[in-house]
């Protein structure tokens, strides 16, 4: 069976709104995948908060982790970021300039998941090396596990 997934953009068009609809292929991941850190540094500019078509950088950190200028953790190029560390599960806070996902909120709003709290919290790079394991989540794909981090 494959899936698909639908995507509706609305844009102004000169004097009127008009909008495009797609349909892909939903990529399958059964397998854990690797990060990259990006080079990129993220401001704290409220856009981030949103699902724009101004998503530039995004799609060039790809799976790459997205920080800012302060070294915590943000997010990826297409998912937000969850670590485990010892009982816990973090993310980061929604006041960073991250896209707060459907799905994020999702697992936030559950409190716990297969017996480990979840929270927000900042994460920072220099503490990559103390997270149990790593993930990261959007509702197109749900959770993604993470085997390596390359710096």
């Amino acid at each position: 069976m494959s899936y698909y997934y639908i995507k509706v953009t609305f844009f102004k068009d000169i004097s009127k709104i008009s909008y495009i609809i797609s349909c892909e292929p939903l990529p399958v991941l059964n397998s854990p995948i690797e990060l990259t850190i990006s080079d990129y540094i993220r401001g704290n500019e409220p856009i981030h908060r949103y699902k724009t078509l101004n998503y530039y950088q995004n799609l060039i950190s790809g799976e790459s982790i997205i920080k800012d200028h302060k070294n915590r953790i943000l997010e990826t190029g297409y998912a937000n970021i969850f670590v485990q560390l010892e009982d816990k599960i973090f993310t980061p806070p929604a006041y960073l300039p991250i896209l707060p996902g459907t799905f994020r909120q999702y697992l936030l709003n559950m409190g716990e998941y297969n017996g480990y709290k979840i929270m927000e919290k900042e994460l920072f790079v220099e503490d990559i090396d103390l997270f149990d394991k790593v993930y990261i989540t959007n509702s197109l794909r749900g959770i993604i596990p993470i085997s390596k981090i390359i710096r």
